[in-house]
């Protein structure tokens, strides 16, 4: 959760939201990596809006899957890009 900004919000959901989904969902404990591939960056002052896709490996599979990323922002924090979410 380090890579979220506090300011998150996705769908309506805020990073203690996104945390809390995350931990529910007994998915997320088999993945060994989730690596980002940005396609597009769209820089709009300490903002940015990005989309690509995702490749996440999971524990005991021979392949990646690859996720769409859904057209999302990130925000510059103290010289760190954090997840922003698709908030508009």
């Amino acid at each position: 959760m380090a890579h979220f900004s506090d300011r998150y919000r996705a769908s309506g959901a805020n990073k203690e939201a996104q945390k809390q989904l995350m931990q529910l969902d007994p998915t997320y404990f088999t993945f060994i990596s989730w690596e980002p591939t940005v396609t597009l960056f769209e820089p709009r002052g300490d903002k940015a809006y990005v989309d690509g896709f995702f490749r996440v490996k999971a524990k005991g599979e021979a392949n990646a899957l690859k996720w769409p990323m859904s057209w999302q922002q990130i925000i510059n924090e103290h010289g760190e890009w954090k997840w922003f979410g698709n908030q508009k």
